[in-house]
């Protein structure tokens, strides 16, 4: 076993762990019956493979279907990866994104809908010069927030 690392395979040492290949478990057999046994635990606190990862991150059980791409798609996408960032990685962060924005732009669509509602049954709104205003100070403040 390396230095620093514990039983289960994980780094130890500051607040993160870092996650490092664990040997496999051989299945343990009884002799008299040939039928997979439980594994003795070697030391107190060691942990199954399976158990350790339950706690290290969160299963992922859904799949997203594969997608065909021509391969100029492909080539552009791979010349984007960072240093270090698999496929798989760069495809989960932009699905998120995508399903974020889907999200706000829902929101939005609902809050005009809302909106217009109101304003046919009452009649009354907020001027174009009001809405302006308002805008206009927002962006103001945001961009004296960001010279500091």
């Amino acid at each position: 076993m390396s230095p620093g690392l514990g039983r289960e395979g994980i780094a130890r040492g500051g607040a993160s762990h870092q996650i490092v290949a664990a040997p496999p478990i051989p299945a343990m057999r009884d002799a008299s019956t040939r039928l997979p046994t439980k594994r003795p635990m070697s030391a107190p606190g060691e942990l199954v493979v399976v158990v350790r990862m339950h706690y290290i991150e969160p299963m992922k059980t859904a799949v997203i279907p594969q997608v065909r791409v021509d391969s100029q798609l492909r080539a552009d996408l791979d010349s984007v990866l960072l240093p270090g960032e698999t496929l798989t990685e760069f495809v989960e962060a932009s699905v998120r994104r995508a399903v974020e924005f889907r999200r706000v732009q829902t929101d939005f669509a609902a809050r005009c809908d809302a909106s217009l509602a109101s304003y046919e049954r009452t009649g009354r709104s907020v001027g174009s010069d009001a809405v302006l205003s308002k805008l206009e100070a927002k962006v103001a403040a945001r961009v004296e927030q960001l010279r500091r």
